[in-house]
This record gives structure tokens, C-alpha cells and sequence, in this order.
């Protein structure tokens, strides 16, 4: 059902050696290295974390490839077809905003692959196509996706001989997509988009009193109470309050700043103060409050005051398949 290069001759190879073995020209020896390659099947996701300003946030994946440790490749050309599981489907496109939270959608299940470590999980999207990756504002205009390279290169994952395991390619669409008024296209990049094993990821949700929003300053001095509220998420505990940054991307500059404290995730929270972000790996956090990031530039440091209003942080310590909820407490 998924075409591997790889997979397939390793098939061969093991064919052809207990072949050989049956009229005597493999020793037991030899055999028995061949026989030892351990396969477990893999399941494959994609996610996103909330994003505003968007109704739609299409892609269409062509191709996934894998990068074995040492370089080898495992190309993916044929995905999970939901409406009719024997028929699997050269191409597939993902409408991300149908599936925030812990919610994802299958685009491969069953994959048999080597247990070991991989350096590398690549999808290669098919963009500059309003038909095949495109995003529809909220006035109903639909602008294409220009990925660079077409292409994005994300991080890697470990396969483990413990049954099946499901990979979530989790999109935090806030950091990953920017909008490039020339050609009136959003841009599409690696950052911001993680490879998590679903089981030994956490999820948080919960609620932010919405005395925050407008009862102290800068909070009070907004137009809008609903508008520019995020929640971010930076790794690590015990951080310096007055060094936590807003969105950037350093390889830009970041108009000159480099600092150590970018968030890992961040979400935008409803109009009754609610959120959930899913497919976090495990760990220490630190959660922090503003009301002030409606321009928060994903690209560049914009200074945003964080927190905001002043202590509006929480320190968490999060498990492997942890599923808490967190609530700011009220003002």
C-alpha cells in the first residue's frame, strides 16, 4: 500500500538470503543478521493548533519522505483514503483548520517500518495552486500557499519495538505561515510545525479569566476586549519574566534580537477565555498571558509586553501523556 524503495529491497534482499540459505550457499549466521530487522507498524497525523483571522488552511501532500539514521530513505507516495481504506490515495489534501486540539487526520496507517531512529520527516506539498494549498480569510478571499523549496523539512522521530506508535506532524499555523502582501499569498515554513509521538506527547486546556483581558492596564486601555489575546508556552521554569520574547524567527534577525526565550507554542483564546494545545512534548513550562498580541509578528520581534497584565504567568511540569487542565485563577 506505501511504496518504499528501500522497504522493498530490503524485502528482497531477506528473500533472496533464505533462499540461498535452503540450498546451502548462506551459513545460519548470515541468515540470522538478515532475519533480525524488526518491523512495527506506524500510524501518521496531521494537526493544528488554533490560528485567527483564517476559515481554511489547505495543503496537499505528495509525497512524505522518511531519513533513516545513516541517510537511507523511505518514500511514502500513497496515503489513507478515509471514505474508502482499500483505495489508497496518490496525493492528499488537508483542510488543517478541521482538525485543532487533539484532533488529527490519518495519512497513513500501518506503515511497516524499521524500528530505529529517524533523522528526518519530510513532506513535499504541491503549493502555488489555490486548488491545491490555499488559505480562505475570513471575508471569503483565498489566497495560495507558496511553501519554499515545496518542501518542508521537519525534525525526527524514534521508532520503538512496542507495538503500533502514531506520529502527529502538529502545525502551530501562528509561528509556521506569514502573509506576503506582494503577491497576495501566505508563506508556508518549517517553523513552528513539530513531529511528536501522539502517546508520549501532552495536551493542556483550560481557562483564562476574562478579567484579564480588560481589568488592568495595558489591558484596559484596548479598543476591543476580545482581540489580541494569546497564550504562550516557553519551555523551562525559574525564566526571567522581563526576557520572555514574542514570535520570531531568528534566522531573519529578528530586527536584531536574539533571545533565548521565544515561545515553543502559543494560542489564540476564544471570546470566553478558553484554549487547548495538544502535542506538546514533555516537560517543564512556563504559560504567560497577554492581552496586547493582536500584531505579534511571526517573523519579526515586535516588543509585545509579556506578560501582560504584569504576573500573569503559571509554571507547569508536564508528563509524558499528560492531559491537564490549567486555569488562570481570577483577578
Amino acid at each position: 500500500m506505501f511504496k518504499s524503495l528501500m522497504v522493498y529491497k530490503s524485502l528482497m534482499v531477506a528473500a533472496a538470503t533464505i533462499s540461498l540459505a535452503a540450498c546451502g550457499g548462506s551459513s545460519s549466521n548470515d541468515t540470522a543478521q538478515v532475519s533480525s530487522t524488526t518491523r512495527v507498524p506506524v500510524n501518521f497525523g496531521l494537526s493544528d493548533a488554533p490560528v485567527e483571522a483564517l476559515t481554511a488552511v489547505a495543503v496537499t501532500v505528495d509525497t512524505m519522505v522518511l531519513t533513516k539514521e545513516g541517510g537511507e530513505e523511505v518514500v511514502i507516495d500513497e496515503f489513507y483514503n478515509e471514505l474508502d481504506p482499500g483505495t489508497p490515495l496518490s496525493q492528499i489534501q488537508i483542510n488543517l483548520l478541521d482538525f485543532q486540539g487533539s484532533d488529527y487526520s490519518l495519512i497513513a496507517q500501518d506503515l511497516m517500518l524499521d524500528v530505529g531512529t529517524y533523522e528526518r520527516l519530510t513532506l513535499e506539498i504541491l503549493d502555488e495552486d489555490v486548488t491545491l494549498s490555499y488559505a480562505e480569510e475570513v471575508d471569503g478571499n483565498i489566497k495560495p500557499i507558496k511553501v519554499p523549496s515545496d518542501t518542508l523539512k521537519l525534525g525526527g522521530f524514534t521508532v520503538a519495538d512496542e507495538g503500533v506508535q502514531t506520529f502527529i506532524v502538529e502545525f502551530d499555523l501562528r509561528q509556521a505561515m506569514t502573509y506576503n502582501p506582494g503577491p497576495e499569498r501566505y508563506i508556508l515554513k518549517p517553523r513552528g510545525v513539530s513531529v511528536v509521538e501522539a502517546a508520549a506527547s501532552v495536551s493542556v486546556s483550560g481557562t483564562v479569566d476574562l478579567a484579564y483581558f480588560n481589568a488592568l492596564e495595558p489591558c484596559a486601555s484596548k479598543m476591543e476586549a476580545n482581540v489580541g489575546n494569546v497564550l504562550y508556552f516557553y519551555q523551562g521554569a525559574g525564566l526571567d519574566a522581563s526576557l520572555l520574547s514574542d514570535q520570531m524567527d531568528p534566522s531573519l534577525g529578528s530586527n536584531g534580537i536574539t533571545n533565548e526565550f521565544a515561545p515553543y507554542a502559543s494560542v489564540g483564546l476564544n471570546d470566553v477565555g478558553g484554549y487547548e494545545v495538544a502535542y506538546l512534548p514533555a516537560g517543564d513550562y512556563t504559560l504567560a498571558f497577554s492581552c496586547v498580541a493582536e500584531n505579534d509578528d511571526p517573523d519579526l520581534y515586535d516588543n509585545l509586553a509579556i506578560p501582560a497584565p504584569e504576573g500573569a504567568l503559571i509554571e507547569v511540569s508536564l508528563n509524558p501523556g499528560d492531559s491537564e487542565v490549567i486555569n488562570f485563577p481570577v483577578l
